[in-house]
This record gives C-alpha cells, sequence and structure tokens, in this order.
C-alpha cells in the first residue's frame, strides 16, 4: 500500500509535492467505506486531483511512473548501447538554476507488513544519490544510503548489498543490482513496484487488447463485464476470432521510388502469416418486434459503440486487475467522455467495492464529482500553476476553515479553493476574431 509519494524538480514540479494517502486522524467522514484501517494508519482507498488544463496534473502520474521504469529499467539501460529515454533532464526547464540540477522521486509503502521508504535523485540518468530504510518498531533503520558512487550498507540489515557497491555504475540503482543478485528485500520492493499500473483515460484504446484478452479467457471478469454493463443496454459482450486476409503485394502497383511503402507492406504481410487470426469484440443488443415483443438479439461491432461506451469497456480490465488483485491504479483523465453520474458510479465502487485493499490515484476535471457525500477532505487535492510555470501540490485540508458538511464542487468553481481555469482579456480575444478596434 502506497503512504506517500514525493517528487521534487521534475518537469513542471520545481519545488517538492508530497501526495500522501495517509488519513488525517481528526477527519472522521467515510470512516467505513473510504478508509483502509492498518496498525496505527487510516490508509485512504483513493484520492482525486483537481486542476486547470495544463496546471501539471499529468506530471504528477508522469513522475510516479518515471521512477517505476527507472527501477525496472536502469541495469537494463546501464548494459544497452542506444541511449535511454531515461538518460535525458527531466529537471524544470524554466530556471537557470535547476535546469541542471537532478530530479527527487521517493515512496514511503508497505509491503508484506513491512513499511519501507525509497528513493533516488538521478540526473540525466547518472543516480546522484539513493537511500532505503524500514521501520521497526516505530524506528526509521538505513539499509543503504549512497551519495553518487559511494555506498553504505547495512551490515546486519541488508546483508545482501555487501560488497555489491563495487558492481553498481554511476547509472544504475544499487536497488536494482541487488535484486539482480537475488536479494531478499531489494525483491520485495520491486515487488512492489510492479504493483503500480498508470493509465490514461484519454489513450483508453491502448487498453483494449488487455480487456478484450481477459474477456476472452478469464470466465470470471467476463462474468462481472457483463453484469456490469447491463445498464448499458447490452446484453453481453463476446470475443469472435475472425480471419486475417494477407495483402497480395504484387497486385499493388507501387512507384519504384516508394520503396520503403512495399518494404513496409512485406514487413506487414510476414506479421500476418504467423498470427492468421485477430480477436475481435461483439456486443449484443435486444432485437424487439413492432409490437414491442422481445424476439431475440443480434450482435455488432464493438466500434459502433459510442465513444465513452468503448472508453469504459476498455478501462474495465485494468480496473478489474487493481481490485481484484489489491494493486495501486492511477487513472489520468477518468472522467473525460463519461456522465458525471457514472463517474459517481465507479467512485463508489472503487470505495464500497473494495475488499483488497486497492488504491486509486485520480485526475479528475468534472467537479460534480467532488463532493462531501463522495470524498473526505484529505482525499481531495488540488493542483496550480503560477505565473512562473511552477506547478503547486496541496490538499483541500490544508485549507484550515474548509468544512466537511459544504458543497466542495460550488465552491471549487467559485475559485475558493484556487486550480481553476482562467482565460485573460477574453474581450480583446473576440475583437481579434471579428477585427474590432
Amino acid at each position: 500500500m502506497l503512504l506517500q509519494f514525493s517528487l521534487e524538480n521534475y518537469l513542471s514540479f520545481k519545488n517538492e509535492a508530497i501526495l500522501s494517502l495517509v488519513g488525517n486522524k481528526t477527519t472522521k467522514e467515510h470512516e467505513l467505506e473510504n478508509i483502509i484501517d492498518y496498525k496505527e494508519f487510516k490508509i485512504l482507498k483513493s484520492a482525486v486531483i483537481y486542476g486547470a488544463n495544463a496546471s501539471g496534473k499529468s506530471n504528477l502520474f508522469s513522475g510516479l511512473n518515471y521512477m517505476q521504469r527507472v527501477v525496472f529499467n536502469s541495469f537494463k539501460d546501464a548494459i544497452s548501447t542506444e541511449i535511454s529515454p531515461l538518460q535525458k533532464s527531466t529537471a524544470f526547464r524554466l530556471n537557470p538554476k535547476t535546469k541542471s540540477e537532478s530530479s527527487f522521486f521517493q515512496v514511503i509503502f508497505i509491503q508484506n507488513d513491512t513499511q519501507y521508504r525509497y528513493g533516488f535523485e538521478l540526473n540525466k540518468g547518472n543516480i546522484e544519490a539513493e537511500w532505503l530504510n524500514y521501520f521497526k518498531d516505530k524506528e526509521e533503520i538505513s539499509l543503504f544510503e549512497r551519495e553518487g558512487t559511494k555506498i553504505i550498507s547495512n551490515p546486519i540489515d541488508f546483508k545482501e548489498g555487501i560488497d555489491l557497491d563495487s558492481k553498481t555504475r554511476e547509472n544504475v540503482l544499487f536497488l536494482s543490482v541487488c535484486s539482480q543478485f537475488n536479494g531478499k528485500i531489494s525483491n520485495e520492493v520491486l515487488s512492489w513496484f510492479k504493483n503500480i499500473n498508470s493509465i490514461s483515460g484519454i489513450e483508453d484504446r491502448s487498453y483494449m487488447s488487455y480487456t478484450i484478452d481477459k474477456i476472452k479467457n478469464d470466465d470470471e471478469f467476463r462474468k462481472w463485464v457483463n453484469k456490469f454493463i447491463y445498464f448499458l443496454e447490452i446484453t453481453k459482450l463476446s470475443v469472435e476470432e475472425e480471419d486475417l486476409e494477407n495483402i497480395n503485394i504484387d497486385e499493388i502497383n507501387i512507384p519504384e521510388e516508394k520503396k520503403e511503402i512495399k518494404d513496409f507492406l512485406v514487413a506487414i504481410n510476414a506479421l500476418q502469416k504467423k498470427q492468421k487470426t485477430r480477436s475481435t469484440l461483439k456486443s449484443w443488443h435486444k432485437v424487439f418486434d413492432d409490437d414491442n415483443i422481445l424476439v431475440g438479439s443480434t450482435d455488432f461491432d464493438f466500434s459502433m459503440e459510442s465513444k465513452g461506451t468503448q472508453k469504459l469497456i476498455y478501462l474495465l480490465g485494468p480496473i478489474y486487475n487493481a481490485l481484484k488483485e489489491g494493486k495501486l491504479l492511477f487513472i489520468d483523465e477518468l472522467d473525460s467522455r463519461l456522465h458525471s453520474i457514472l463517474t459517481r458510479n465507479l467512485l463508489n465502487m472503487f470505495h464500497e467495492g473494495n475488499k483488497k485493499n486497492a488504491q486509486f490515484v485520480l485526475a479528475l476535471h468534472d467537479p460534480l464529482s467532488m463532493e462531501n457525500e463522495c470524498f473526505r477532505r484529505d482525499q481531495i487535492y488540488l493542483v496550480e500553476k503560477d505565473q512562473y510555470g511552477i506547478s503547486s501540490l496541496y490538499s483541500l485540508l490544508d485549507y484550515k476553515k474548509v468544512r466537511n458538511d459544504e458543497k466542495f464542487s460550488k465552491n471549487y468553481l467559485k475559485g475558493n479553493y484556487g486550480a481553476i481555469p482562467y482565460i485573460k482579456n477574453f474581450d480583446n480575444l473576440t475583437k481579434e476574431i471579428y477585427g474590432e478596434e
């Protein structure tokens, strides 16, 4: 379970931003459905992030995704001859000082009943600092600490790190090296990172294949989906296999100077010969006669459904996986193309239908979802960007005078909490359109 994620000097976040999923002890609303009780912690099942377009919400999601990629790829990238995207600077570029400084990432989490704090600083792929601590009897104990290429391992609690400092290059995480040598604790940390998934509510077709495959091969998921979609007036979803037709390249007149097109078609043809069929999703609808009597059902190609319906179904695969396995799921732009009531029902499912302690961090725009009927004050975060291009993250609980019974959405739209879009000189823009003086 995630307790806290923080970053600094990453893209638009010049200063440290902290996202906490530890509930405030004095906040009492939604204790039963929105809170995971764990030892001394009240851990939040979800957090929602609001803010204007281009305020930095996606950068926050990108930060955790970037940290995850560094954890899994630093060892592989170090032995590769190609330049990795992780070797490019991620620093805040609108300040001469920070532009050349390292970026900071840290997570505090619980894995198999042990609380860890892990983080690193890196600059263009090189690890400037790295640390791993764990908590025992409320005392924080260092497992290893790194400054540049100097690494100090705890000889008692982190024996797996002994003598591996000499095998660690400046662009490789020490954690990754220890895991390569089958370190027990380092692999525990990596296992936690494997349970993180970050998806986009805009690029939802990216998860189409995953969801279709689950409908095809996972009986429990298929039953769950078919119950979920009943309100969409779809009786069921099914997957059918369609034959792929090979392209007869000889029948296509391709000019000699367009050789790259022919090479592309040859490559496509080779792939199709390996995969002779493809899975297509079908949605089934009821058929009625002129007297409105049910006479059967018929299937539609799923591409004929509305964009909102397609998005919802494609996202259900990762959502189900998080709920079923108790994972951490970040969803950017969850509510795009979804009705407010549907979004609210999804949020309720994340809370009340969450039996395996899954956690959801969601970027939303629809203020109708920002209500005390659904969220606690410590679950609502806002991102705002100032005139210097610097993003700031803060909780609704930071506003000391916000009561738990007030209309969050109404006050948000009034600008009481900040983090709303504002177009300056609107009248001047109108005059520009019509050429008025």
